[in-house]
């Protein structure tokens, strides 16, 4: 099951992904909250150069999808688990004055169900399943949804993660609950 709090996920929560045979990657949704000496990468994509520390050995890929959707891919050789996360610009600034704690409200039932997984509780238990987490949280203008999986099941659990924004579904029940 997620949690939720108002502060940003720690350096430790960060989503990655990792194959035995593949380079390993996470997806970056954060800066680094910690400030350290910072070098330019070589890493550039679509005119963005990468900064990073200097005593980062991690890979970086900057991609921009069809969508106009950014995308930071982050190669770590040491780790074991896959993730992803999606931050959303908006957070519980952006709360109608009539609806105060709705961004939180919506953080919430987006993990219910969608179009292609009806099932409630599909991409939390199939998360579970496979040797993951799953959590959430909204700030003041950000809601981020992430999680870590075993990396064979980084596919699976990406579609049902990305069904949270393509189709989500909630029922009536659910928001009575």
């Amino acid at each position: 099951m997620h949690a939720h709090t108002e502060d940003a996920p720690r350096e430790d929560e960060a989503a990655s992904t990792s194959s035995a045979n593949a380079p390993k990657a996470k997806l970056a949704s954060q800066p680094d909250p910690q400030p350290q000496a910072q070098q330019p990468s070589n890493d550039t994509a679509d005119g963005i150069a990468i900064t990073k520390p200097a005593n980062d050995d991690l890979q970086y890929r900057h991609l921009v999808l069809p969508n106009n959707l950014r995308v930071m891919l982050v190669s770590d050789p040491t780790t074991d688990k896959a993730g992803a996360a999606m931050d959303v610009f908006v957070g519980s600034l952006s709360d109608p004055d009539a609806f105060p704690g709705l961004a939180h409200f919506t953080e919430h039932m987006l993990f219910f169900s969608s179009e292609k997984y009806p099932v409630e509780d599909e991409y939390t238990k199939f998360i579970s399943d496979h040797g993951g987490t799953t959590n959430a949280y909204t700030a003041a203008e950000h809601t981020n949804y992430h999680f870590d999986v075993n990396w064979e099941a980084l596919a699976g659990a990406l579609d049902r993660f990305a069904q949270f924004f393509i189709a989500p579904t909630i029922s009536e029940d659910g928001i009575e609950r």
